[in-house]
């Protein structure tokens, strides 16, 4: 049995009554009495225990019953529990007080409280809180213990009396861990340092309102992008603070309404999105406004990028096909509603696909823009100007009352862009060929009207570029000659549809055979031949001339190998290139491989070029006709004093012969002025030690003023017109020669 309380007695044979706990833990309400069995006070005693009959069966089993409450509470409570004497004795612990400690039961019970858990440190600490709890009063305390393993933890202690008939008997403590509340505590200050520093780092604020609109809060890094310090919101009305912002006092009473709302403001050249939430009070009335600012310009400013991105192009910044498509759209409807008209004028440029080739993409890329500056100064601020792609551009002018003034606006662009274009250094021509449409003349429909100025700006092409034209009915026919042009040009390339003639060239002093020159045809569906005048600068727009050009030399190259064999003297074998071969990075190598095929050497193989091919990159140029005299391949400059290059280029060519164009000749020996240039060429020819091929002689007159100017070859329908492969043989058997 174990006692649970104790009265003190001072005399001896008495009997008192006493609380026991029974072996199986059940209370017994018991008399003591204790005798002595000695005369002296330390003889030995004899302890007597009668147990009492219950006075009330019911009060008692009520009393077993709290008993066991108790019980339980102590042996299964959360926090750590011991009973202690007056001396700081361990009369009783519960198993979370050992579990916490680290200790046995056996190990406490009786052990002094302080030398078990306290630290030296805290000794006097501890005797005070004992102190304390014994005079009578609770205390609660936090502080550090110490496990058995040498830990320390932190602890919060309840210390208080155990009172009995008005006597402090003992007391008890009770300990709760601290550790995981202190990390929960840690955690939570981490996380409030971390949103500090994103209030502070972020381009946010946050804000509360009160019910009246007054700031009781706000922080953030937004407030000083903006300028603000929270001294001046706090403690002031949003509705005073922000008079000019009347879309953030709508938000602002929404808000207050239990409404959220949101706007996007622009505030001292930044641009901020507010948020505004309504605060809430148990009964869902509003009180108050959470507001959370961002500073949104960066993503205003990318938002805007995109939009422009999507509806411009971005070398030249112009409007783009579908933005301009839009407001064509749009100028049509007014047009429409006011009964006014609308020009369209569509141009691209002469020439582009040259310098982008023979300059590179980056020199064409300023030259579009450039050009763009050039074409947006020639209009007025209300008409549109656009890049449709490439080298191609539009313009629209509205309310245009005759087509005089759609003319006038060509003539400005065309006078714009009629003007070299400088790159560094180094002057590029350019000029333009533009056609114009007419609403509602010529279409009624943003594509009827492209198509329409498509097909007039192609007849002003082929009428010579630099001009602008009108449309006209008649361009639906010649848009469908071009594209059945195209067509059969493709297919000739497949089938053998092209057909080569060969013009001689003679020499002029005995008259003897020296070369010919392979001239194109075009075999047409009905059998006819197409003369190259008549697709050859097609085939340039289109790009065909190269692969074209690419089977012109094979084709050349296989012919003088069948001459030959079939027993004709060897004759040089000449060919045109067009400036889009001849800037074509795979030109030389094309010649080279076409000579080894057919086992044709260099030095039977001459190429003619124009002036105009040579320029406005003569280094370029230089280094390509140089590669083709690495191939023993003569070259002649074709069509000569006709090109802008001026005669002072002529010494920095690599060439070999030079060709005087055939308008010179035809002005000879009639022509004085024209004899002149005749004379010039042939004399700088000669001091520049190059041969010279007069083309286009049709007259005895004309031959015999080359022969007295010593003229080294002639070329023409006097001396031969050019014939097919299998007509050439025989025509060079019959011919004498000629003196």
């Amino acid at each position: 049995m174990r006692e649970i309380k104790v009265r003190r007695n001072d005399g001896t044979g008495t009997e008192w009554p006493v609380n026991l706990i029974g072996a199986e833990g059940m209370p017994i309400r018991a008399h003591v009495a204790i005798s002595a069995l000695g005369a002296t006070g330390a003889s030995p005693y004899a302890l007597r225990v009668r147990e009492m009959a219950a006075a009330n069966a019911p009060e008692a089993a009520a009393s077993a019953m709290d008993q066991s409450y108790l019980r339980a509470l102590f042996e299964h409570a959360p926090e750590a529990i011991v009973v202690l004497d007056r001396a700081s004795r361990i009369l009783a612990a519960n198993p979370r007080f050992l579990t916490l400690f680290g200790y046995a039961r056996t190990e406490v019970l009786g052990a002094d409280i302080d030398a078990l858990i306290v630290p030296e440190s805290l000794r006097a600490e501890a005797l005070g809180l004992n102190r304390t709890a014994l005079t009578g009063m609770d205390a609660e305390h936090q502080t550090l213990r110490r496990r058995k393993d040498g830990s320390v933890l932190p602890v919060s202690i309840l210390a208080a009396p155990i009172v009995h008939d008005g006597q402090n008997v003992a007391f008890y403590s009770i300990y709760r861990d601290l550790g995981p509340l202190q990390d929960i505590v840690a955690r939570l200050e981490q996380t409030q340092a971390r949103l500090d520093v994103v209030v502070s780092q972020a381009p946010i604020a946050l804000f509360i309102l009160d019910e009246h609109a007054t700031f009781n809060f706000c922080a953030g890094k937004a407030l000083e992008t903006a300028g603000l310090a929270a001294t001046q919101l706090l403690g002031h009305c949003a509705y005073d603070l922000f008079k000019v912002y009347p879309d953030i006092l709508t938000a602002v009473g929404q808000a207050l309404r239990g409404e959220r709302a949101a706007t996007v403001t622009a505030f001292r050249g930044l641009t901020y999105e507010i948020q505004y939430s309504p605060v809430l009070d148990v009964s869902g009335r509003s009180i108050g406004v959470f507001g959370l600012v961002r500073d949104v310009t960066e993503t205003q400013l990318a938002r805007q990028q995109l939009e422009f991105m999507a509806h411009h192009d971005l070398l030249t910044r112009l409007p783009n096909r579908s933005l301009f498509g839009d407001r064509l759209q749009e100028a049509l409807l007014r047009a429409k509603r006011r009964g006014t008209r609308v020009a369209l004028l569509f141009f691209d440029l002469d020439g582009f696909k040259q310098v982008n080739d023979t300059l590179g993409h980056a020199t064409g890329d300023r030259l579009l823009q450039w050009v763009a500056r050039q074409a947006r100064s020639a209009v007025r601020d209300m008409d549109t100007v656009a890049r449709l792609g490439g080298d191609e551009f539009a313009v629209l002018v509205e309310d245009i009352d005759t087509p005089v003034g759609a003319a006038a606006v060509a003539q400005r662009l065309l006078e714009s862009l009629d003007q070299p274009y400088v790159d560094g250094e180094r002057p590029i021509p350019t000029s333009a060929s533009i056609g114009i449409s007419l609403y509602p003349t010529d279409g009624l429909d943003p594509d009827g009207l492209l198509k329409a100025a498509d097909l007039a700006m192609y007849r002003a092409k082929s009428c010579g570029r630099n001009r602008y034209e009108f449309f006209a009915s008649d361009l639906g026919t010649t848009a469908a000659t071009i594209f059945t042009k195209t067509a059969w040009m493709r297919q000739a390339l497949e089938h053998d549809g092209f057909v080569l003639h060969y013009q001689p060239t003679v020499r002029l002093q005995d008259g003897g055979v020296t070369g010919v020159e392979a001239l194109i045809r075009l075999r047409q569906p009905d059998g006819q031949l197409m003369p190259p005048l008549e697709f050859i600068a097609l085939a340039e727009e289109t790009g065909l001339i190269v692969p074209i050009g690419r089977w012109v030399a094979h084709e050349a190259c296989r012919q003088w190998q069948a001459w030959r064999a079939a027993g004709l003297p060897d004759l040089r074998m000449a060919i045109n290139l067009s400036a889009r071969e001849f800037h074509d990075a795979t030109c030389v190598r094309a010649i080279g491989e076409a000579l080894q095929a057919h086992g044709m050497p260099g030095d039977q193989f001459m190429v003619e070029i124009t002036e105009s091919m040579m320029f406005p990159d003569p280094a370029r140029a230089r280094t390509l006709l140089e590669e083709l005299r690495g191939l023993h391949i003569a070259v002649a400059i074709d069509d000569f004093g006709t090109g802008y290059s001026s005669l002072a280029h002529l010494r920095d060519v690599p060439a070999d012969f030079i060709k005087i164009d055939q308008s010179f000749v035809a002005g000879i020996p009639a022509d004085e002025k024209t004899c002149g240039i005749v004379r010039t060429i042939m004399a700088m020819a000669r001091g520049l030690n190059l041969q010279v091929i007069a083309e286009g002689v049709e007259t005895d007159a004309q031959q015999q003023y080359l022969r007295e100017l010593e003229c080294d070859e002639v070329q023409g329908f006097l001396l031969g017109h050019p014939l097919p492969a299998a007509e050439f043989a025989p025509w060079l058997d019959r011919r004498p020669e000629r003196r």
